[in-house]
């Protein structure tokens, strides 16, 4: 198997069992112990702040599923275009629960060194997400 084929199974498999199963065992296999997460809204300097935000999130929406729409790699990056959804049951953000449904797009690049994820920078709307579940979408 080619290294980019290698790269992007690491990342589906990152997806699958750590975003939509909540399996945050798997990480150890997936990510070196010095992952660094950039994000819009926030950084998060090791695996255990990353891991702890993935776990405050999913008891937050805990029916949260992450689908791949896109997935390329060359060299030493994979990039991923994502939809995430779920439904907001737990204060998520400060924000206590709303039930609503969450919808929020976005891409990821992430950086794999010898067959393990060791940084990403993600970008979506977190404002837009903060927005709607303070139900000020569309409200001027």
């Amino acid at each position: 198997m080619r290294s980019s084929d290698n790269s992007k199974s690491l990342v589906r498999r990152w997806v699958t069992e750590v975003w939509n199963k909540g399996n945050l065992a798997v990480a150890n296999d997936v990510f070196a112990p010095t992952y660094f997460h950039r994000t819009p809204a926030a950084t998060f300097p090791n695996l255990e702040a990353f891991l702890q935000m993935i776990s405050d999130f999913r008891v937050a929406v805990p029916d949260t599923q992450v689908a791949v729409q896109d997935l390329f790699a060359e060299d030493d990056k994979v990039v991923f275009r994502w939809v995430l959804t779920g439904t907001h049951r737990g204060t998520l953000f400060g924000i206590a629960p709303t039930n609503r449904a969450i919808s929020l797009s976005g891409m990821t690049i992430q950086r794999v060194e010898n067959g393990k994820i060791v940084e990403a920078w993600a970008e979506f709307n977190a404002g837009g997400l903060r927005q709607h579940l303070l139900g000020t979408v569309g409200s001027s």
